[in-house]
């Protein structure tokens, strides 16, 4: 395999057949002197066995085949699947162009080595400036390319021609198509522009991604520019493979080509390669902070942005996208900075402005990411721009234009001296109070949430709340109300009387509407709790002793609170009264005889009672036939409690009845007698000599 292979040199144009033996006059010693130290070192790195030292010698041939073909990178051996899951490319780094005036120009096979009659197709691609082939065939493969640059496109005579020689083995593919390796964020992308400025240094990675967890990378080949550095090969996911890559620029070459591939560890499957420019001392635009447009507080409306870059600047020319995210971090958007009705550069090129679409919710917090190459510089290969993912570069908070809403929570619309007022607002905010009371006067204080006040007169009030939350945004909300200082009146309408002897008790009263009341009787030290539902109550005495001081206290209430307390007091009295006949006090009657006790007048009669000193006696006469009357004598005390004695008084007198006037001789007509009885007897006046009533008849 490392014997050198014979070849046929094949040119696509018959008049350009150069050979680095002829002399040139831009072929110059330090070529000569270059070409043979790459040869040396080759032969030096293909006969080594000594895996260690093969693998430093392999490392210096490579540094000086990247000098000398500083104008095509290429691998010297390369791998590719003949079933065209492969294509390799190779960048260029001047600019370039075909002496045909198609953009596309193909060539044959340029040398063979085995299998004998087998094609590789050749493509130039002018767009991009490489030259792509595709494998069809298993087998070795050499492959000679001379590279020429001009000074002008007119003319025929280069200015360096640059023989370049690789090989590559086609073999027949074990995996899908479908399921190559791939690159992928934050790798650069394909034909990216990397600016690098002198003493500054480029930190990059390349992640490579399988299509199962069963296969590994075992290798990512590079080819890159003096001074790069690599770190090893480590697994970040299951998928997943990434080596860092660090630069400085050490030399003067403006433009440097990195390429690189990965290799799978199975079958020695190799990826696509991927190249990049890194342009040494260029630096790449940068987006600059505090140059966003707007930076912070942002309208729910907004919908146009914008930002200044430190350079001149020109749009992206491939999909690359500013990504908008809200504060879980979830993708709202994604804005393609190549599109030019989404993105655009103004006049002096140092600003980029992009329209979104997304509809911002007030208070949310979003923040801005962008891609590699989201613009690109206007010299070179206009060197793009490096990805933003730091969050707050570009990290804004939506505006709040919504009002604060009060909800009231505690609104009566009548209250007593104390009213309270209480309410909820949706946000923080602040809240100012103006209290209008009946005569019109305000008064302004600070609240929050909450008002109250006391010692308020009866009247019509109102209260002005005015909430600003944090953005200023105002809400009023009023509330008005009655004030109602009268406490309901309770008007007893049955009761017992102060001495009572009733052993169920009813009370009776009314109360303007709307009144609510509570009772409890108390006696003795304690209270009954009893209900007087209704504005009455029915209440049956614990017990019936005498001379028990009862108390119902009522307690009215209206429906703003105010309270009046009314309370009755009532003693019972369950025992009758005790009569002494003969007693030096009480009624005197006149007398002849006396009665039971048989006693010559009519005894004195007292009452007595175990509260009521005095209580009402009386009397009532019933006559008898035998000259005398009965006297039934009733004692009431104040509880009611009746007591009666009976008593018997016979009338004996020797003094007759004395006709003390009559009317003389009357003249009466006839049958008119009858009609004048009334008139006759108020004529008579008639003395009997006890005091008594007389009848007497006309005859």
């Amino acid at each position: 395999m490392y014997d050198k292979l014979s070849f046929k040199t094949i040119y696509p144009n018959d008049h350009v057949k150069l050979s680095n033996k002829r002399r040139k006059p831009w072929w110059n010693q330090e070529l000569t002197d270059t070409w043979k130290n790459l040869h040396a070192a080759e032969h030096r790195w293909l006969r080594c066995n000594n895996r260690a030292t093969k693998i430093s010698l392999k490392q210096e041939y490579t540094e000086l085949h990247e000098y000398l073909h500083h104008g095509i990178i290429v691998d010297l051996i390369c791998k590719l699947s003949w079933n065209l899951c492969s294509v390799r490319t190779f960048p260029v780094q001047q600019e370039c162009m075909m002496e045909t005036n198609s953009t596309e120009s193909y060539l044959d096979t340029l040398c063979i080595k085995t299998p004998s009659v087998n094609l590789i197709r050749f493509k130039w691609i002018m767009d991009t400036c490489t030259i792509t082939y595709a494998a069809v065939r298993t087998g070795w493969y050499a492959v000679p390319i001379q590279v020429e640059d001009y000074a002008d496109a007119d003319l025929t005579t280069p200015l360096s021609s640059i023989p370049v020689q690789f090989l590559f083995n086609v073999y027949e593919g074990g995996k899908s198509c479908e399921k190559t390796t791939a690159f992928v964020d934050p790798t650069p992308p394909e034909n990216a522009c990397i600016g690098v400025p002198f003493n500054q240094v480029l930190h990059t990675a390349i992640v490579a991604r399988v299509a199962d967890p069963d296969r590994r990378i075992s290798e990512i080949k590079t080819i890159s520019p003096l001074g790069m550095t690599k770190s090893h090969l480590y697994n970040v996911s299951a998928t997943d493979w990434r080596m860092n890559v660090t630069w400085s620029p050490e030399n003067r070459d403006v433009s440097n080509i990195f390429c690189f591939s990965a290799v799978e560890s199975l079958m020695g499957t190799e990826s696509n390669q991927r190249c990049v420019t890194l342009l040494a001392g260029v630096a790449s635009p940068a987006l600059q902070k505090d140059s966003q447009v707007p930076a912070n507080k942002v309208y729910p409306s907004r919908r146009q942005w914008s930002i200044s870059a430190d350079i001149n600047i020109m749009r992206a020319t491939r999909p690359t996208y500013i990504r908008l995210y809200n504060r879980s971090g979830h993708q709202q958007e994604q804005i393609d900075a190549s599109d030019s009705y989404s993105v655009t550069i103004d006049s002096n090129k140092n600003q980029i402005s992009f329209t979104s679409s997304t509809t911002l919710i007030e208070k949310e917090t979003y923040y801005f990411l962008f891609d590699f190459g989201i613009v690109r510089g206007t010299t070179y290969c206009k060197a793009e721009s490096m990805a933003i993912n730091d969050i707050s570069f570009w990290k804004f908070r939506i505006r709040d234009i919504t009002p604060p809403t009060i909800t009231l929570v505690e609104e009566a619309t009548k209250t007593n001296a104390t009213a309270e007022i209480k309410w909820t607002v949706n946000e923080p905010a602040t809240a100012v109070c103006t209290l209008t009371n009946p005569s019109g006067k305000s008064e302004t204080t600070s609240c929050k949430n909450t008002w109250s006040k006391s010692d308020l007169q009866e009247g019509r009030y109102t209260l002005n709340i005015v909430a600003t939350d944090l953005e200023g945004n105002s809400a009023r909300e009023s509330h008005t109300w009655v004030v109602d200082t009268t406490p309901p009146v309770v008007t007893m309408l049955e009761k017992p009387k102060a001495y009572s002897n009733q052993q169920s008790v009813i009370f009776r009263w009314q109360c303007p509407f709307p009144c609510t009341t509570f009772c409890s009787v108390s006696a003795l030290s304690r209270t009954y709790s009893v209900s007087c539902s209704n504005l009455q109550l029915l209440w049956s005495l614990p017990a019936t002793n005498s001379n028990i001081k009862y108390t119902l206290d009522i307690k009215a209430s209206d429906d703003v609170g105010n309270v009046n307390e009314t309370s009755y007091t009532w003693t019972t009295d369950f025992e009758s009264q005790q009569f002494t006949f003969c007693a030096k006090k009480g009624p005197s009657h006149k007398s002849i005889v006396g009665g039971r006790f048989q006693t010559r007048t009519i005894c004195n009669v007292s009452v007595s009672d175990n509260i009521d000193i005095s209580p009402n006696i009386s009397y009532r006469d019933t006559s008898m036939a035998s000259c005398g009357f009965d006297r039934k004598w009733t004692a009431v005390d104040k509880a009611g409690n009746v007591a009666t004695e009976d008593q018997q008084i016979h009338i004996n007198s020797k003094r007759n009845i004395e006709i003390l006037r009559y009317p003389g001789p009357l003249l009466v007509a006839c049958g008119a007698l009858d009609n004048m009885t009334d008139v006759l007897i108020s004529m008579f006046e008639i003395h009997h000599p006890c005091d008594m009533k007389v009848k007497f008849f006309l005859c």
